[in-house]
């Protein structure tokens, strides 16, 4: 899977799925929940609350922010 963080393209090794909540992508990029930084994805902001339930698929574009 290939989206983009913040400006940046990246391949992500999934495996087999061709989408990931925004908790796992957190996740697998190693970044801590507290304090929980700023996501957008696509150019709309995720709630925190929400974050389990949105998924990111390829060709996404997330901004992720302190």
């Amino acid at each position: 899977m290939t989206i983009t963080i913040n400006g940046t393209e990246r391949k992500m090794n999934i495996g087999c799925r061709t989408f990931v909540s925004v908790t796992q992508l957190l996740e697998l990029l190693d970044i801590k929940p507290a304090p929980l930084p700023a996501i957008t994805l696509n150019g709309q902001k995720v709630r925190a609350g929400e974050l389990a339930q949105t998924m990111v698929k390829t060709g996404d574009a997330l901004r992720i922010s302190p």
